[in-house]
């Protein structure tokens, strides 16, 4: 949240009840990859802030957190 996001702004994402260590990744339609972050989940309900600036155009994205054995 939120969504939509507008340039300058942060993404949050709330990894409330995951409790392992997860990779954030964002993509675009076409697979690109435009942001990718290792996140250190210590808390259960930690949240993540990815800050949206001109390297990522306007459109719509895929933001898929993974684990050693899930997708979120």
């Amino acid at each position: 949240f939120p969504n939509p996001l507008r340039r300058g702004e942060e993404l949050k994402i709330n990894l409330e009840g995951i409790k392992e260590d997860v990779l954030i990744v964002i993509r675009d339609a076409k697979g690109q990859e435009f942001y990718s972050k290792a996140a250190i989940n210590y808390e259960d309900n930690q949240l993540i802030a990815v800050p949206i600036n001109v390297d990522i155009p306007a459109g719509f994205y895929i933001v898929t957190a993974s684990s050693e054995n899930l997708i979120y």
